[in-house]
């Protein structure tokens, strides 16, 4: 998670901890697919993108 703020990292952080192993492999994916291209992000319902500041 680099250079997304603290503030927005950790509550990601802490509801990860929380999913099962089949929901960590879903999120791993589509954060791999978000890398890669980040307007993919837009097809994910809730996803948005870490603020910068």
């Amino acid at each position: 998670m680099t250079g997304v703020p603290l503030e927005e990292a950790e509550p990601a952080r802490k509801a990860f901890g929380d999913l099962t192993e089949g929901e960590r492999d879903v999120v791993r994916d589509a954060l791999a697919t978000i890398s890669g291209d980040p307007a993919v992000g837009r097809e994910i319902p809730g996803w948005r993108p870490p603020s910068v500041e």
